[in-house]
């Protein structure tokens, strides 16, 4: 047999490595509503407020268990921030890393182990799991822990521990999210194996169905009071939603999930050509076809049919689900389409010559994810981010286009809750009243406890904050008083309309936000503001409402954006001096109460020399 191709403090170390570069990421993620809503129940639970019975609401279809927000509770009982939680969830998820060098080293060496660990950390849809940190992230990492405690209950003589272990860690995998559901196959060889050593199979079984309802049993008693309330949802959604008949997508759902994935990755967080990023997706589907190679060698000839065949299955639940395939949906597949690259790579390692190679593959592979890492931190730190429709459904299902939205870091939360709780009672404009309502004004509840004091669009406020992304004040040619993360806020602008104030939303269900939506309308409404001034029309509840401007005017002349995303246009006056402009603009929108016309100060940069963010807190 040849010698190891990595020694074990190589091994340790690049594991490590890993988690801590994965973990990290997650410093740069940008939430969205449920992300919020998922901190706010740990904000409950630390503050005794209330303790959920129920978890996230799964394709708005069931709940389960709460597991997953007492998980999230526990960072925010240490530190009640953003970040913490953010990391936090980031090191649980990363654990999918040395759990798959665990598996791997059982199932052929520690060789293998670490370039199953390896191949995880390659860029493709997994790689936007540190884009939004959401229960599905997990869901690797709770499959693969199944996986090893059935190895372990597989390889030697088990006790109800174990056992009990396993059912936990079936329970755990389905909460985080159901596309874990094929792992209970391997309950089959386990209790084969079980049986085939003469032991007896009725207290294993009870061993596993205890562990497995133990964190069940709050949703139960929740939907017990309730009256079962999940039961239409559910019946609902396996009725008009499960269909047997889209197993012909399978193949479907496996290319684009090797082609796709890392072809978006380099073109919306890199900034690649298309053409040059699908070569990246190209790149994916040959390394996993390597695995062939794996028929070489009796160890990974073993092994290579099941990977194939957990590959298939896995596809086929994915493809039966649901008619559209969101990306969260492909994280499951992430560990077994890496174990197939692994496979292949560690048979090349296999061969004296070929050795080198390996080396390479895995050195430059996590170079290059680190790179990938970077990109996506660097897009978030300038706030505008763009994803195609293919997120919602990788198989292209959808119609095609760019969804072009606001992200904000983690890691600036804290700083931005500071700036709210010292503004006392504040009216928030333009993209900072849009990343408020959809953080559910967290920001400021971490800081000081207290979010009622915020409000969205109002035009009288005794104060007010406005705040647009990097990208547009460079746009503007102007300067903030302040940098928080990925916006520029400033005092000094005038809203244009009259406004009362917008409530932000309390949570992800609120009807404030999920109430019908009201049909589209056209409005025109002429505003006048200083020839100097930026004009930034917003929809402040972009994602809720929609919204279009169909045309822009000043002095009687049609006005192009300087900026423009889903959600917000950035104007200037074609005039120069220092009178008043005349605009009009025609919008589309089916909530008018929710656009915001804001005029504000385009001073340069060179005119602001203080853009700490203390200077937002005087």
């Amino acid at each position: 047999m040849p010698s190891a191709l990595f020694p074990g403090s190589i091994r340790f170390w690049l594991v490590a490595f890993l988690m801590a570069a994965y973990a990290a990421g997650y410093a740069w993620s940008s939430p969205s509503t449920d992300t919020a809503d998922e901190l706010l129940k740990a904000y409950g639970i630390r503050h005794a407020v209330a303790y959920p019975l129920e978890g996230p609401f799964l394709g708005g279809a069931l709940h389960f268990g709460p597991l997953w927000f007492y998980l999230t509770a526990l960072p925010v009982l240490v530190s009640q921030s953003w970040l913490a939680a953010a990391l936090f969830i980031g090191f649980v998820c990363s654990l999918k890393f040395p759990l798959a060098y665990l598996c791997g080293r059982k199932l052929i060496d520690a060789d293998f182990g670490l370039l199953w660990a390896a191949a995880m950390f390659v860029p493709g849809w997994t790689s936007l799991e540190q884009l939004v940190f959401l229960n599905p992230n997990g869901v690797a990492a709770a499959a693969l822990l199944v996986l090893a405690i059935a190895l372990r209950a597989i390889e030697k003589q088990s006790d109800w521990p174990t056992f009990t272990a396993l059912g936990l860690a079936l329970a755990v995998a389905m909460h985080v999210h159901p596309t874990s559901a094929p792992v209970f196959i391997l309950l089959g060889p386990v209790l084969w194996a079980h049986h085939r050593r003469g032991e007896r199979l009725p207290g294993a079984v009870v061993a596993i169905a205890a562990g497995f309802l133990v964190p069940f049993l709050p949703y139960v008693v929740s939907q017990i009071g309730g009256g079962f309330a999940d039961w239409g949802s559910a019946t609902a959604y396996v009725t008009g939603q499960v269909v047997l008949a889209n197993i012909v997508n399978v193949p479907r759902v496996i290319l684009d999930d090797l082609l796709g994935g890392p072809a978006v990755i380099a073109e919306y967080l890199l900034h690649w050509q298309s053409d040059r990023a699908a070569l990246l997706g190209a790149g994916m589907a040959i390394a996993a076809s390597i695995s062939v190679a794996g028929a070489l060698h009796p160890l990974s000839r073993r092994c290579l049919p099941l990977f194939v065949a957990a590959l298939l299955i896995f596809a086929a639940w994915i493809a039966c689900m649901r008619p559209t395939t969101p990306l969260q949906f492909t994280w499951i597949l992430g560990p077994i389409v890496a174990g197939l690259v692994a496979i292949g790579v560690w048979s090349l390692g296999r061969v004296g010559p070929f050795r080198p190679l390996v080396w390479g593959i895995v050195a430059g592979s996590v170079a290059f994810n680190v790179y990938a890492i970077r990109g996506m931190a660097l897009t978030v730190w300038q706030g505008e981010g763009q994803l195609p429709s293919r997120v919602m459904d990788i198989k292209n299902g959808l119609p095609p286009s760019v969804y072009r939205d606001v992200w904000f870091p983690a890691l600036a939360h804290r700083e931005l809750g500071k700036i709210l709780c010292d503004a006392g009672e504040v009216s928030l404009h333009g993209h900072l009243a849009y990343i408020a309502d959809k953080d559910l004004g967290l920001d400021a509840l971490f800081a000081c406890n207290n979010r009622s004091r915020l409000s969205l669009v109002a035009s009288d406020a005794p104060n007010r904050y406005f705040g647009m992304t990097r990208a547009f004040w460079r746009a503007l040619g102007g300067a903030p008083e302040c940098w928080v993360g990925s916006l520029g806020l400033t005092r000094q602008m005038t809203p244009l309309l009259d406004r009362k104030p917008l409530p932000l939303a309390q949570e992800l269900t609120d009807l404030l936000r999920r109430l019908p939506r009201n049909p589209t309308t056209t409005a025109t409404f002429s505003v006048t503001a200083p020839a100097r001034a930026g004009i930034l029309v917003t929809n402040v509840l972009g994602g809720y409402e929609s919204f279009q401007i169909a045309s822009a005017e000043a002095l009687g002349h049609a006005v192009s954006p300087l900026a423009e995303n889903d959600l917000s246009s950035l104007f200037a006056s074609p005039a120069d001096g220092s009178g008043a402009v005349r605009w009009t603009f025609t919008v589309v929108t089916s909530n008018l109460q929710a656009v915001d016309v804001v005029a504000v100060d385009a001073a340069p940069a060179a005119d602001r020399r203080d853009t700490g963010a203390d200077a937002c807190s005087r």
